[in-house]
């Protein structure tokens, strides 16, 4: 898959010069709406005859594509409300202000109407848009032709700025008048791994990006630890255990470390490609981190213990506690490990680990706890919340801020996916990526409290998250997790995204929420 880094949606509507003669038993026809790489059109012809022909034509590559010849209009009542209906046929006989008012009901469709796709739904309002104007219109009704195209639009695509779309009317001796909208419209370069020879078996637990190359290692429950590396585009590395692996992380860029269903912690050579058993849990091993400060692999499970592990002996306990559940999520901060505990986040001192010196009650129940730097956490909610807190703040009573992880298309409805991982960028100071279970990315900024970009629905839910070193890449592990009854279990995929700061810069600088 790949997505360029931007784009132009161009919509446009030619309309023939004399009336156009419409079967009222046969409502016109929109056959289909394309969003093409580096943009795309949607346009209508409207010729002197009855018959119509829809083509999509991308911006960039100037290919031209017929959808096919109607010789009548014909369209499912289903597919358009009674508002709709009536409009179509009695546009003709309006003028221009009434079939725009008409037109405005289209951009608030009936609950029938929000049911079909979004795809459905954004071709529908920019066709209705476009059908109401079948005149010369004034500047004033222009831009209000610019501004229901960009609400139209706003749902679907990130639009770059309303000051950036572009109207213009012409006239051609066949058409007759022709309106076309351009709108810029934000996307960034993505491209999916491939696994030819060896794919993916089940759902991925959790994905890392080398701490000094761009090596993925990869963890699923198919009992595989995989190895990937991204500027090559290959496999490098593949392990095969006894159980499913629920997380995984690197010792330096050659040495790695698995929890397992079996209540096994493994450690891995990549290059010899030699695997051991280091150490055990007596439940499930559900999480594993190595801290370059202490040189110790810190490990969480269903157990409900906590363990250190002196990495340069086999089985050798350096500390341990006890907790009051079993361990959801862990993640280290220089000599700090975070232990996500029912609603509340305990820190530990690897340097004396016999009790924790800090907790957090947050009033989720978490999901992911993620350090952001040296300046507190942000932990991720099974109800689809995110609160971050911080560890010293200017204002005791304010110590940060909490809110409800929903894409653009659910902010006014209440179904909420669990925040499944978060992760802060390493080049972009206050810039974090949250995954959620309905298959949702979105990149937002902690300093000024706003989403910034929220990337195209995935099929699968987001299953984990990684920056490379740089903050260059930002790797996604699209599948399954085995939450909800309803996943749909289709192989897993993982995304590699092509992050540009400045890009990211100028999207928060035109963001509204």
């Amino acid at each position: 898959m790949a997505i360029s880094s931007s784009g132009e949606l161009r919509v446009s509507a030619a309309l023939g010069p004399s009336p156009i003669r419409i079967n009222p038993s046969s409502p016109p026809k929109v056959d289909s709406v394309n969003f093409l790489n580096g943009g795309s059109s949607v346009s209508e012809n409207m010729h002197k005859w009855s018959a119509s022909i829809a083509h999509v034509q991308s911006t960039r590559c100037h290919a031209k594509r017929p959808l096919g010849i109607i010789s009548d209009y014909e369209m499912s009542t289903s597919s358009f409300n009674q508002d709709a209906e009536s409009f179509l046929l009695s546009a003709i006989n309006m003028n221009f202000f009434e079939r725009l008012n008409l037109a405005w009901k289209i951009i608030f469709p009936s609950p029938t109407m929000i049911k079909n796709s979004n795809a459905n739904v954004a071709k529908q309002r920019l066709k209705m848009i476009l059908f109401s104007d079948r005149c010369a219109v004034s500047e004033e009704a222009k831009q209000k032709i610019v501004s229901n195209i960009v609400n139209a639009l706003s749902d679907f695509v990130v639009i770059e700025s309303q000051d950036k779309v572009q109207l213009s009317v012409s006239t051609d001796a066949a058409l007759g008048t022709i309106y076309s909208v351009t709108v810029p419209s934000k996307k960034m370069n993505t491209s999916c791994l491939e696994f030819d020879e060896n794919p993916i078996q089940d759902a991925i637990s959790r994905i890392r990006f080398a701490p000094a190359s761009n090596n993925l290692l990869i963890s699923s429950w198919d009992t595989n630890l995989r190895l990937y590396n991204v500027d090559k585009s290959k496999l490098v590395f593949e392990a095969s255990g006894e159980a499913a692996l629920l997380d995984c992380c690197f010792q330096g860029d050659s040495v790695a470390f698995t929890a397992g269903s079996d209540c096994s912690i493994t450690r891995y050579d990549l290059h010899s490609g030699i695997s051991d058993n280091f150490g055990n849990h007596d439940d499930l091993a559900t999480c594993v981190e190595y801290s370059d400060q202490t040189g110790q692999v810190i490990t969480g499970g269903w157990d409900k213990k906590i363990k250190c592990w002196d990495s340069r002996s086999m089985k050798t306990l350096s500390g341990a506690n006890t907790v009051s559940v079993g361990v959801e999520s862990m993640s280290l901060c220089g000599f700090i490990a975070m232990v996500a505990v029912g609603t509340s986040v305990n820190m530990y001192d690897l340097r004396k680990f016999n009790s924790s010196f800090y907790s957090k009650c947050v009033d989720i129940q978490i999901r992911c706890v993620r350090p952001y730097l040296d300046q507190g956490f942000a932990a991720g909610s099974i109800e689809g919340r995110v609160a971050l807190k911080y560890f010293n703040p200017s204002n005791p009573d304010n110590d940060g801020f909490a809110f409800r992880c929903l894409p653009k298309a659910k902010e006014k409805r209440h179904d909420l996916a669990a925040v499944n991982d978060i992760v802060f960028s390493p080049s972009n100071y206050g810039v974090f990526v949250t995954g959620t279970n309905d298959g949702y990315v979105t990149i937002w900024n902690a300093q000024s409290k706003r989403r910034v970009f929220e990337m195209p629905k995935l099929d699968n839910s987001i299953a984990s998250l990684s920056y490379n070193r740089e903050g260059q890449f930002l790797a996604i592990a699209s599948s399954y997790t085995y939450q909800e009854a309803n996943e749909l279990e289709i192989p897993p995929k993982i995304y590699i995204v092509e992050i540009d700061d400045q890009q990211i810069d100028s999207f928060s600088a035109g963001s509204s929420k």
